[in-house]
């Protein structure tokens, strides 16, 4: 993602640091073999120049190339001025660049166009979000949350709102952050539940990097593959998140998770995808997979987990620094006799 809001590319890259200096050397050995097979050119003398009118037909005298530097490092042979641009290249030029800039010009717009649009729907759904909520004023929920930041780690406390205006759980807002309820009455372990899915997406920073895929995807609004990647980042971030969730829960409290997930969906009235917020409840076909998740949860091993580090900092490294070198032709120069 990150590199995808990036128009750079660093200059060095691994090929040209392994392959450069062969290449260079090879393109050096063929240019200096061209040179010393110069054109050799064939003259024949007349006989009476030669003061032999007797003698035998004329052979062919065979002379060296003429050396390309005299004295003073001049070369003897003119070289040809490239000539200068007509009318035509002019033209075309200039309709090259009319084409650039036409084609810029569509670009921005698109990207101006889809972030305006996720912009005020975004806007739209807070304000009405603002005017339906109230905070929670419950002694015991309030404790709950506490009590887990205390167990999570978190610092910052995140607020507790209520609102009239949405049917699942979510966590909405990136500047100031909060946990959405629905105005409905919940069971005391969906509500730990509740809370320790959405605080965990605020732990990791989940909605931060919804924001930076959304930005992505209105700057490459034209490219099917990212809009791909949005959904896969919206499904993995959950899966993610209901891992981490279940590493603190034995079996029971697996199962009484899911179970969780499951009256969300039942009262889940779905959102509009252009919102970038973290929903307990995301469609049916996910909701399958997280189920399916849960019921065969093993927890990774250390091995696979140095081996995922290990390929995501080469994938990573590779989309960096992984580039191209021109390498010379293995064919030698034609020669006509």
């Amino acid at each position: 993602v990150l590199r995808m809001l990036l128009p750079i590319a660093p200059e060095a890259n691994l090929m040209e640091a392994v392959l450069g200096e062969q290449a260079a050397s090879v393109t050096q050995q063929q240019s200096g073999s061209a040179s010393s097979q110069g054109e050799w050119s064939w003259s024949v003398k007349d006989p009476v120049e030669q003061g032999d009118a007797s003698s035998s037909p004329p052979s062919p005298e065979i002379h060296p190339p003429v050396s390309e530097e005299i004295s003073g490092g001049e070369k003897t042979q003119p070289q040809s001025s490239p000539s200068s641009p007509g009318p035509m290249d002019f033209a075309l030029s200039w309709l090259w660049r009319q084409r650039m800039a036409l084609l810029t010009i569509l670009w921005l717009g698109g990207a101006a166009a889809l972030l305006g649009k996720k912009a005020v729907l975004y806007r739209r759904f807070a304000r009405q979000l603002k005017a339906a909520s109230t905070p929670v004023t419950d002694p015991a929920l309030l404790a709950l949350s506490k009590e887990i930041h205390r167990k999570m780690g978190l610092k910052k406390s995140i607020g507790l709102v209520v609102s009239s205006g949405v049917s699942s759980p979510m966590l909405l807002g990136l500047l100031h952050p909060c946990v959405v309820l629905p105005q409905l009455h919940q069971r005391d372990h969906d509500l730990l539940y509740t809370l320790l899915h959405e605080l965990t997406h605020y732990k990791r920073r989940d909605l931060a990097y919804r924001w930076l895929v959304q930005l992505v995807l209105c700057f490459h609004w034209f490219n099917p593959l990212v809009r791909w990647m949005d959904r896969e980042v919206s499904r993995l971030c959950e899966l993610s998140c209901d891992e981490a969730v279940l590493r603190l829960l034995d079996a029971d409290e697996r199962r009484a998770y899911g179970d969780t997930l499951l009256r969300a969906a039942a009262l889940s009235n779905g959102l509009d995808r252009s919102i970038p917020s973290l929903s307990l409840s995301r469609g049916g076909q996910l909701l399958r997979e997280r189920l399916g998740a849960i019921l065969h949860y093993q927890e990774a091993s250390r091995r696979f987990a140095a081996a995922a580090i290990t390929l995501t900092v080469f994938i990573s490294f590779s989309g960096l620094f992984l580039g191209a070198c021109p390498l010379p032709s293995s064919e030698e120069p034609h020669e006509e006799s």
